[in-house]
């Protein structure tokens, strides 16, 4: 799963036959947060902050409704994941 920005307009989304729900709504919440920005293209998204502000909107919007379902266990996991893709993301910055 994957969202593809392009500049200047909607980028493509990349989707998986077997995604989860949450995982369409984390690929669409990128799509959004680049409309948002008005879809400056791939320059952007390469830049370390603004991809991992990008995935913790995605990240936080995927366990509000993990515990809003009463899946604590679920939305612990999710920011795991969140933590471990912004160390992958800032790593490079040490």
């Amino acid at each position: 799963m994957a969202y593809s920005p392009k500049r200047g307009g909607p980028g493509q989304l990349i989707i998986n036959e077997d995604a989860s729900i949450g995982a369409l709504l984390h690929e669409y919440t990128h799509y959004l947060d680049d409309m948002n920005k008005g879809f400056p293209g791939m320059s952007y998204h390469f830049q370390t902050m603004n991809r991992v502000k990008m995935e913790l909107n995605a990240y936080m919007r995927e366990i509000k409704i993990a515990d809003e379902l009463g899946q604590n266990d679920i939305a612990n996991a999710l920011f795991e994941n969140y933590v471990r893709e912004r160390q992958t993301l800032t790593s490079h910055l040490k």
